[in-house]
């Protein structure tokens, strides 16, 4: 997903949740459709859901572009791996 990734962005991705509660929200930008984003650089600029970097980073593995991830909870900027 982001071989480019510094620590400092991964921290920067991680500190972006509340994981108060079951679902992980996405405290970060939200786009229209209620889903969270995430941007990394350098530039070019990467804009990627942040639900399929959560999913990937704690599961070791790429989604690929053409499969969707659904959210189980219902909740669009829930982050949570075990919700998709």
């Amino acid at each position: 997903m982001c071989p480019q990734c510094t620590p400092r962005q991964t921290d920067r991705f991680w500190a972006q949740i509340d994981r108060l509660g079951e679902c992980w929200l996405w405290t970060g930008y939200i786009n229209r459709e209620g889903y969270g984003r995430y941007s990394f650089g350098p530039a070019p600029i990467t804009n990627v859901a942040a639900h399929r970097i959560a999913y990937e980073w704690t599961h070791g593995c790429s989604v690929l572009d053409e499969f969707q991830l659904h959210h189980l909870c219902g909740v669009r900027h829930c982050v949570n791996p075990s919700h998709m």
